[in-house]
């Protein structure tokens, strides 16, 4: 068979390139990003503005420039900064101070994102942003109205010195119904018509809320050797507390919840966040309870107007047992449970400072925004009287804000 030298090179070649190819990405001199790894950054304007953008690219060259509109394809974990450029109106597009000024950030839902100048950011999926500028004509202002998100409701034009009423031909003021919001009543917009009137760029108006107050009892099955039973300001910590021994000198076991039966704690004080109406158990035996662990999430409280969402846990090991670390895990992926663990890549992990037997733990997410879906599961991690290291997990615990 006769061969071909020509092809018999460009092999050998192409070989070469491999095995230097593979080196290069073994000393971390050269990196392979896969294509659902490339976010999709596209940025417009509203107002007739422009922004200016900045980010390092992945060889390490500063890449800027200022646009109108611009898309951008970077790698996931790119930081990117986002400053506006406001333009003269076109009423006086001579006069240095009459300009659209920029107003905010905003998603492709019309939701604030930011009323900071500089955005900055993580690309870590493809979205659509726009820079919004307050593009009125000389002697008016601009008026937006927003929800607790920050989602636009209405926008008006008004000249300087008047309220929006009479400039609001959908009956916006009057017709409008503020959305509920679990658990808080409205107490009314955060700024009246008076108090901007006089404005000469713009004004956003939220709504504001405040939280409705809410109690709850706890009681005991227990007719005496307990105390605690009393009404509680909700998400409270309660106090029950079990005498030693019962009136036979039988030893205390644990509490457990009367209804559904669920242990809850093994000493005879138990600390907890009172999220309902409670009924707790004194329970009382012969032998004492070894090797137990009780861990869970009782509840999330969501506070839109501050964009927060909290987590409470509670534990409770038996004096056999010692703690090592507890905490709440945190995350906005559905992991289930055999893939939610303190060893999970890319989790949020909050640790206590306590490493008591029993006890309380919160853990709060601030920028949470509506829509958002937080995961999150308790859990302890011990050791247990031969010295052999565990964890002990709660299930999970799903809230959307």
């Amino acid at each position: 068979m006769k061969h071909n030298g020509s092809s018999s090179k460009r092999i050998v070649s192409f070989m070469l390139t491999l095995v230097m190819l593979f080196s290069l990405v073994s000393m971390g001199l050269f990196q392979i990003t896969a294509a659902d790894e490339i976010c999709s950054i596209e940025i417009s304007n509203t107002g007739g503005g422009r922004f200016t953008f900045s980010y390092v690219d992945a060889t390490g060259v500063t890449k800027t420039g200022t646009y109108q509109t611009r898309t951008l394809k970077v790698p996931v974990g790119t930081e990117i900064t986002l400053t506006p450029v406001e333009r003269y109106t076109e009423a006086n597009p001579s006069s240095a101070g009459n300009i659209a000024p920029f107003m905010c950030w905003e998603t492709d839902k019309h939701k604030i994102i930011t009323m900071n100048r500089e955005y900055k950011f993580t690309a870590t999926s493809s979205r659509k942003i726009f820079v919004v500028f307050a593009n009125h004509p000389v002697g008016e202002y601009t008026v937006r109205y927003v929800n607790n998100a920050g989602i636009l409701l209405h926008s008006f034009t008004v000249p300087t010195g008047s309220t929006p009423e009479s400039y609001d031909p959908v009956g916006f003021l009057q017709t409008y119904t503020v959305p509920a919001l679990d658990g808080y009543d409205f107490l009314g917009w955060d700024q009246k018509p008076d108090d901007y009137k006089n404005s000469t760029t713009f004004v956003i108006v939220r709504p504001k809320y405040v939280l409705i107050p809410t109690t709850y009892t706890l009681d005991f099955t227990n007719t005496s050797g307990v105390s605690g039973a009393r009404t509680y300001d909700a998400f409270s910590k309660a106090a029950a507390i079990a005498n030693p021994t019962d009136s036979e000198g039988k030893p205390f076991l644990y509490w457990k919840d009367a209804v559904t039966g669920e242990i809850l704690c093994y000493n005879t004080l138990f600390l907890f966040y009172i999220t309902r109406n409670t009924t707790l158990t004194a329970v009382y035996g012969e032998e004492p309870v070894s090797g137990g662990v009780c861990v869970r999430i009782v509840n999330a409280v969501k506070d839109i107007t501050k964009g927060t969402m909290t987590f409470y846990s509670e534990r409770s090991a038996t004096s056999d047992l010692t703690v090592v670390e507890t905490g709440i895990l945190l995350s906005t992926a559905n992991l289930n449970e055999n893939s939610f663990l303190v060893t999970t890549a890319g989790v949020l992990k909050g640790i206590s400072n306590s490493s008591a037997n029993s006890g309380l733990y919160s853990l709060t997410k601030k920028g949470v925004t509506e829509g958002n879906t937080y995961y999150a599961r308790a859990y302890v991690a011990y050791r247990d009287a031969n010295g052999a290291y565990n964890v002990a997990y709660s299930g999970i615990y799903t809230e959307t804000m």
